[in-house]
């Protein structure tokens, strides 16, 4: 029985591709770092950020639910969006949403957004 020798080399290549797909599937995976949303405000402003809030409250014609910021796919004049295709009609109850942006955190008041939505798609958050 004959064994062949790794090179080194060959080992490396093997290890920086794992490390590779392993960095890949954490950077899609919906619960392993936030997402970034992108908000239109009433003033005109564009602004980007990861949402600080873990769930966001909503007020509808039927009670208010509370809506976990990775279910969002986007909220346009009183309409939220959510990722399973579900639309709910209401309005934001949170007083201020908190927003870290490159440029340092941010205070949005609700009322002053007129549209938002996130980066992600419900392709990459099917498999939740």
């Amino acid at each position: 029985m004959i064994i062949k020798k790794r090179s080194a080399l060959s080992i490396s290549a093997v290890w920086i591709f794992f490390v590779f797909l392993s960095s890949w599937a954490a950077a899609t995976d919906a619960n392993s770092a936030p997402s970034i949303f992108f908000f239109r405000m009433r003033d005109g402003s564009a602004l980007s950020g990861t949402l600080q809030e873990q769930n966001i409250e909503v007020k509808s014609a039927h009670g208010t639910l509370t809506v976990p910021v990775t279910d969002i796919m986007s909220y346009r004049e009183g309409e939220l969006r959510l990722m399973d295709g579900s639309v709910v009609k209401g309005e934001i109850v949170d007083s201020s949403l908190s927003v870290i942006s490159k440029y340092g955190r941010l205070t949005l008041v609700p009322k002053d957004i007129t549209w938002f939505l996130t980066g992600r798609t419900p392709e990459k958050v099917a498999d939740r």
